[in-house]
């Protein structure tokens, strides 16, 4: 008998439903806590713009991968130890640059051009005052690197201008001094306008080293100074139950999958309905009407519900070597007998002090014939083979010792197990060992691991005496 590994899934989910839906609810349970234990966080918001003026006019793929590159650049000056020294520098002592790391980051929102710089606090207006300080030193920190960059090509074009000056004014002495004196100097008119031209190009330069200064030292502005939230981003509670509830489930579906797998014993009916493949499991574990036996009639009818000709037969097999498949065919035998039909019980061997489960051919009490009881007290005239129902009881298939397996047996099987005592294994063996012999299971019993007495039968039991075996069916036994 097999079984595919989604109906062994879904049917592990189904058993462990209970389980679930508790995991689920605490995790909902524990999230919603931990939502209103959870000191609030306010997240404050300044957005920064980034000037491409001077790029916009090179074509819309260069301002686009300007725009990137400038926006990585000023996201890592943003993050970087220097520009939170001084945004700690500001908020005074009990400010760690360390720890500001972790309140603040700077992203890029969909408008190109733009930083966004979010800062977390305990409270609104210390987000709000950290993004604003540090979207201010950011600021700051670019133009000082700017000035840093361009100072010194500045100092030196500032030192030639100096010079070309102090060049220029010395040869228009010289020239003025030709003039004054009546004489032409050719020289000095060619040395003076070639330093006014050189002064006029140095000083051009420095103009535009100015002006690139001030482009670039201007490149960031702030555009939305941030606002102290209304709200605060953490904890959400919804969000929280949310994630509560599907991690609970998740973990609560691993539990289920976790439990079934681990689930070797039969522990209920619908375990040992699985086991066996069939729906018609008696269960004898749970209470019982006061004053009556255990109920058997459904289970009679079914065995002798059988082919017309000859007599029905049933075999009751256990799932192992400790069920006790004779109690339960005497029971059973006693409450068909008491519809005035005669039963035949075929015991299976048991075991006993020194001797294992061989029993001896002069063992008078494997065959047991149960006849109802007559108004006169005589005993029923019918020969000891015309019976209404054969029992045959059975250990598991593999383990048998005994001649069952080598007689005709019937085409109908009830198997029998123990709560909290047989295997999974066990009872889907004795099955898969059935059907190999074409023997189907119809029912199967339930018994509890300490099982009362059924009360007082109605009925008598007489053994007789066990045909002996033929000479192939002792050969075999011997081996």
């Amino acid at each position: 008998m097999g079984t595919s590994p989604v109906s062994t899934v879904g049917q592990a989910l189904r058993r462990g439903l209970w389980l679930i839906v508790l995991i689920t609810l605490a995790g909902g349970g524990v999230a919603y806590a931990a939502a209103r234990l959870r000191p609030p966080v306010y997240e404050a918001s300044t957005l920064v713009s980034i000037d491409e003026g001077q790029n916009a006019s090179q074509g819309f793929d260069v301002a686009m991968q300007a725009d990137q590159f400038l926006a990585q650049r000023f996201i890592s000056l943003a993050t970087s130890r220097g520009v939170l020294q001084d945004v700690c520098a500001r908020e005074g002592s009990g400010c760690d640059p360390v720890v500001l790391a972790r309140q603040v980051r700077v992203t890029t929102p969909k408008a190109t051009a733009q930083l966004q710089i979010l800062a977390d606090a305990s409270s609104p207006s210390t987000a709000a005052r950290l993004a604003n300080e540090l979207a201010d030193a950011l600021i700051a920190r670019n133009r000082a690197l700017v000035d840093q960059q361009l100072s010194a090509q500045r100092t030196e074009f500032q030192g030639q201008l100096k010079r070309t000056g102090d060049q220029l004014t010395q040869a228009l002495q010289q020239v003025s001094a030709s003039e004054a004196a009546g004489r032409a100097d050719a020289a000095g008119l060619s040395q003076l306008s070639f330093l006014q031209t050189q002064y006029a190009i140095t000083y051009q330069r420095l103009q535009d080293l100015d002006m690139q200064r001030s482009q670039r030292a201007n490149l960031l502005s702030v555009i939305q100074k941030a606002v102290p939230p209304r709200t605060p981003v953490d904890p959400d509670p919804v969000r929280y139950v949310l994630v509560g509830l599907a991690g609970g489930l998740a973990a609560g579906l691993l539990a289920a999958l976790l439990v079934g797998g681990r689930r070797t014993r039969i522990k209920g009916s619908a375990d040992l309905a699985e086991a066996a493949g069939t729906d018609v499991v008696i269960d004898f574990t749970g209470s019982l009407l006061p004053g009556s036996g255990r109920p058997y009639a459904y289970l009679a009818r079914l065995s002798l519900a059988g082919p017309a000709e000859q007599p029905p037969a049933v075999l009751l097999v256990g799932s192992t070597l400790g069920e006790r498949v004779n109690d339960v065919a005497r029971e059973l035998a006693n409450v068909v007998v008491a519809s005035g039909r005669r039963v035949l019980v075929l015991l299976a061997p048991t075991a006993s002090r020194g001797s294992g489960w061989w029993r001896r051919r002069n063992d008078r009490s494997s065959r047991v014939l149960v006849e109802p009881n007559r108004a006169d007290g005589e005993p029923d005239a019918r020969p000891a083979d015309d019976v209404d129902l054969v029992i045959h009881c059975s250990l598991p298939p593999m383990l048998d010792p005994s001649v069952t397996w080598l007689r005709p047996t019937p085409d109908r099987a009830i198997l029998v197990a123990t709560k909290g005592a047989t295997r999974f294994g066990e009872a889907r063996r004795a099955v898969e060992m059935l059907g190999h012999v074409h023997v189907d299971v119809i029912a199967a019993i339930l018994l509890p691991l300490r099982m009362k007495p059924a009360g007082p039968a109605p009925t008598a039991g007489q053994p007789l005496a066990e045909p002996e075996p033929s000479p192939a069916a002792t050969a075999a036994l011997e081996q």
